[in-house]
């Protein structure tokens, strides 16, 4: 989540990890891996709260961790920026994530603990999610509730896949086409509009998924994007009422050739501009 101060939540919990796995017999070591740009700010807040046995490198410099036998936590800030799991940094994390620890308060080996920081942990698909869990976990045979992740995230792509074709995919790219037809490209309105439609169907999909885990996240997804489409909504009627044009009826012919055409979009063969021939798109 954004604004939520996400540093001052990890040093909180890596503190008191440090405190409760072993200590003092065991004197833990903590990785923090982070973007250049936010390096400063992680290392005042570390300091403030006194965090000890800390070392910080860059998400661009994985392989200078020559040693992650060393560390007990490893602390992943922006960490969906590791989602594409064929990128070369995504194995060095991997590697540093998995690769086990000893700790000497009984003197055993154990796997470390990892905590992903991020804002915006699904981008394009539940796939990145996936890819994530897989940087400290294995797929088939997990530590979690859930045993198999790739089973669970198999079918959670198919539920993705399906929810990409509801009436929100439509709507967005129906309001894609009319903002490049229609809305100058340097107007607030075009960014406003096509945010608006985006979330609407982000959210429609995201609430589809969460719905096999939890109906009150779906609930409030689903609400989200109804805020959210009925903000486009009153940017469709704000476009006609300053060119004093009338707003379709449900009756209208053309409303309801649009209506259809948002029930079966994936049916859609070729777009037509709106004045040749007054549709959006034909079948």
């Amino acid at each position: 989540m954004v604004g939520l101060d996400k540093t001052i939540v990890a040093c909180q919990i890596a503190k008191k990890f440090f405190f409760s796995n072993g200590y003092p017999v065991h004197i833990g070591r903590t990785l923090i891996i982070v973007p250049p740009a936010v390096r400063d700010s992680w290392i005042e807040t570390i300091a403030k709260f006194q965090l000890h046995n800390v070392d910080i490198v860059s998400n661009g410099s994985l392989h200078k961790v020559r040693h992650p036998d060393r560390y007990n936590l490893v602390i992943v800030d922006e960490a969906h920026k590791f989602r594409n799991d064929s990128a070369g940094m995504y194995d060095q994390l991997q590697r540093i994530c998995k690769t086990k620890v000893r700790n000497n308060s009984d003197n055993r080996l154990e796997p470390k603990k990892v905590m992903l920081i991020s804002a915006t942990p699904l981008n394009n698909s539940p796939k990145d999610i996936y890819n994530l869990l897989l940087l400290f976990q294995d797929g088939k045979e997990t530590t979690r509730d859930i045993a198999n992740l790739q089973g669970f995230f198999a079918e959670r792509m198919d539920e993705w896949k399906a929810a990409r074709g509801t009436k929100g995919t439509g709507v967005y790219k129906g309001t894609v086409y009319f903002i490049k037809r229609w809305v100058p490209r340097i107007s607030r309105t075009t960014d406003q509009m096509e945010q608006a439609a985006r979330s609407g169907k982000q959210n429609i999909v995201e609430g589809s998924l969460a719905s096999a885990v939890s109906k009150e996240t779906e609930v409030k997804l689903t609400g989200v994007a109804l805020a959210s489409l009925g903000e486009l909504l009153e940017d469709y009627r704000d476009f006609l009422y300053v060119r004093d044009l009338a707003e379709w009826t449900p009756e209208h012919p053309y409303a309801r050739r649009l209506s259809q055409l948002c029930r079966t979009w994936g049916a859609c063969k070729r777009v037509r501009p709106l004045d040749q021939g007054g549709g959006v798109c034909t079948l």
